[in-house]
């Protein structure tokens, strides 16, 4: 065979060609993959590769990425319908190596969004021969006066059940409708208990017609001499037993745009052994809307390639590119908030942000936003090299060149702790058979690390470590856990006024049932008696002293589905938001159970500064106590937000997935867009703040704050 060798040789080199070896690759591929297993409720779900706009994806589908960069990414699955659920991590973090494909699976679970209502009825006295059953102003038939009914296939949500058709002799106790919320695969049970007693001797009958153009989603309420009953929209109700006599008769509960044609209210005379009639009619005319068109103007040398969201009263985060336009239809007219987040490092929004827009009706709004991009100076952040790549998920310090973070490589239950000393970050202490969640100390000498040891490789009992400053040894837990795991115990955080006075929450119970708070008093741990902490579940605890302690967590309805969604999935879907409240010698609810809420992180300045953050629907939500009512914050639309701590009232930051946001006193801006799961933030000053999360991050910076501010 002859060679081609020398005269190949001889050409490049009389052509001065490369003969240089071929370069190694610096990309590699990714594979996302979803297995949908169940009743399937939609086309298919949205993905996102760290902060890059969402992208569609099937429910059975393999979507294949092409040269991406070498390293550490985050996916994540979104778009999941109500009843669907993702097991195991979500986001997932993935390592992509140069020249080779890497695989993410998600694994979604899927059972029909629908679940029981369960009504029942008790009545004393007596009794007439049945009520008339109404949920969201649909009649449902009757129900007997002492009997219970079971209401299948009610899809979830929140709804409105009551009776319909009392005699006036009768009397209901407590609200009349009832507003219930359902949570997919549960049942809520209603029970109206009525007293009934002799109708007086001279006794008439009261028909009254609702009739209905258009529609009112909830229906209206019947209210007759303050006595309140729901009706349907196109419905007649006869109350018997009527005393004669003068009674006003009331239509309320009208939606906007609806309005009786009548008088409203109005009296109407009742005669022995006769009947009286008053009719309704009701007309319901659409409420005014117009569009809302939002558009972006992007200037400067480094424009934000993966575009920005937006959220429409804090509602679900919308995606917009960096220079372009989106139209909204059908917005209730009027002023709303409009809010533009996941502007990327060096790019600046001019003019208010959340703003306020007005929406007028028939009409197009425009709201603009003008966006510079340049290059940064520096970041404010710094991603300090932790030598890990544990998934951290708390982080606490007795100054910034003291500080403490947890985590678990993931995969095994093998906790490590980790130490910086202001130089460089080391580990600590490696524990086996153990998953840490959180940290707290009094000082460099004295640090608390709780957990659990899901296998019972250190018992059931919960997991406490304790650091005198030389090492960490285990301490006895509060007693609850049994040795066979028949009662098991998991500890998510700890907060405490001082050594002798810490406080430590999560759950326990056989398979996890019910809330617990744990009590250290400088000798033994013990449990506090928690009123009402059945199917709770408690992530995070803080205070401003040991008289005024808050615990956070969510209710979680879905507890008899335990086996078949994860903790997380639960948190997502069954959750309703529990904020408990200590004050010195018991335990009680701050405030009613939020729907479609879990609280993930509390963080108290005073006794009326008292921050929360959580989720709803995967969306971030923050809510604030000033001593007197809870409410809602504004915030840019995130993650789920996972911890909340500051330095004053003025200066709080809250972490979460792929986000840190700060509070300045005036409003919430976000202070970093990242692509990691933010799991733990603490502050040592205005100046030194330090975050941990997913892959071993830790950061270090801080916002920039106003001077009044860092006073």
């Amino acid at each position: 065979m002859r060679s081609y060798v020398p005269m190949l040789l001889a050409v490049l080199c009389a052509c001065g060609g490369d003969t240089t070896e071929p370069t190694a690759p610096t990309t590699g591929s990714l594979q996302i993959r979803t297995e949908t297993a169940g009743e399937l409720t939609a086309e298919g779900y949205s993905y996102r590769v760290d902060g890059e706009p969402p992208q569609a994806i099937g429910t059975n589908a393999t979507i294949s990425r092409e040269n991406l960069e070498t390293g550490s990414h985050v996916i994540q699955l979104a778009g999941l319908p109500d009843g669907c659920s993702a097991g195991g991590t979500n986001p997932q973090a993935v390592s992509v190596e140069p020249g080779s494909t890497s695989t993410v699976s998600f694994a979604i679970a899927c059972v029909p969004p629908v679940g029981t209502v369960q009504v029942a009825t008790a009545t004393s006295g007596p009794a007439p021969a049945d009520y008339d059953l109404v949920l969201d102003a649909n009649p449902l038939g009757t129900i007997g006066p002492t009997e219970t009914r079971a209401l299948d296939s009610v899809s979830s949500g929140v709804h409105s059940i009551g009776l319909s058709g009392l005699p006036a002799n009768c009397q209901l106790a407590g609200e009349n409708p009832r507003d219930i919320t359902l949570q997919t695969g549960d049942t809520s049970a209603v029970a109206f208990a009525i007293t009934c007693v002799a109708p007086p001797p001279q006794t008439g009958t009261l028909k009254i017609t609702i009739a209905t153009t258009g529609t009112d989603p909830d229906g209206y309420r019947l209210v007759v001499d303050d006595i309140r009953q729901p009706v349907g929209l196109n419905s007649t109700v006869v109350l018997n037993n009527v005393a004669a006599g003068n009674h006003i008769v009331r239509l309320v509960g009208l939606a906007p745009g609806c309005a009786p044609a009548e008088a409203n209210p109005r009296q109407v005379v009742v005669t022995a052994a006769s009947t009286a009639e008053v009719t309704f009619t009701v007309t319901c005319t659409p409420p005014p809307v117009g569009s809302l068109r939002i558009s972006t103007a992007t200037t400067g040398s480094t424009p934000d390639s993966n575009g920005y969201t937006f959220a429409l009263d804090g509602g679900a985060a919308q995606q917009i590119a960096s220079n372009a336009a989106v139209t909204l239809d059908s917005i209730a007219a009027g002023v709303h908030t409009l809010a533009l987040s996941g502007l990327a490092e060096g790019c600046t929004l001019d003019g208010s942000n959340p703003r306020a827009v007005s929406v007028t009706n028939g009409s197009v709004s425009e709201a603009g936003f003008a966006i510079v991009c340049e290059p940064p100076a520096s970041s404010p952040w710094t991603r300090l090299e932790s030598g890990t790549s544990f998934s951290l998920y708390s982080i606490w310090g007795s100054s910034p060149g003291d500080v403490f973070t947890v985590g678990e490589p993931g995969g095994r239950y093998e906790a490590g702790i980790f130490h910086y000393d202001g130089q460089a970050w080391s580990q600590q202490s490696t524990e086996s058979g153990v998953t840490l969640y959180g940290l707290w100390g009094s000082g460099g000498n004295d640090v608390f690390a709780v957990g659990s040891s899901p296998l019972g490789a250190k018992g059931y009992d919960g997991v406490v470590l304790h650091y005198d400053g030389a090492g960490w040894t285990p301490m006895a837990g509060p007693g609850v856990g049994t040795p066979d795991g028949s009662v098991q115990v998991a500890l998510f955080s700890i907060w405490g006024a001082s050594p002798t006075d810490v406080f430590a929450v999560g759950e326990a119970g056989s398979d996890f049932t019910r809330a617990l708070i744990a009590h250290y008093d400088g000798t033994r741990w013990s449990e506090m008696p928690v009123e009402a902490g059945g199917d709770r579940v408690l992530r995070d605890g803080s205070g401003s002293s040991g008289q005024d302690v808050y615990a956070v967590g969510f209710f979680d309805a879905g507890n008899s589905l335990k086996r078949k969604f994860s903790l997380a999935a639960r948190a997502r879907m069954f959750s309703e938001g529990v904020i408990l409240h200590y004050d010195g010698s018991t335990w009680q609810e701050a405030q009613p159970a939020a729907a479609n809420v879990s609280y993930n992180g509390v963080w108290a300045a005073a006794p009326n500064d008292v921050f929360v953050v959580g989720a709803s629907n995967d969306q971030g939500v923050v809510v604030h106590f000033d001593g007197t009512a809870w409410s809602a914050m504004p915030a840019p639309p995130t993650g789920p937000l996972l911890d909340v701590w500051g330095t004053s009232g003025t200066d709080v930051y809250a972490a979460g997935v792929g986000t840190i946001l700060h509070y300045d006193g005036q409003s919430w801006s976000e202070a970093l867009s990242a692509s990691q799961r933010l799991a733990g933030v603490w502050a040592g000053s205005p100046s030194e703040v330090f975050v941990a999360g997913s892959g071993g991050t830790v950061l270090r910076g801080a916002a920039s704050l106003p001077t009044a501010a860092r006073r």
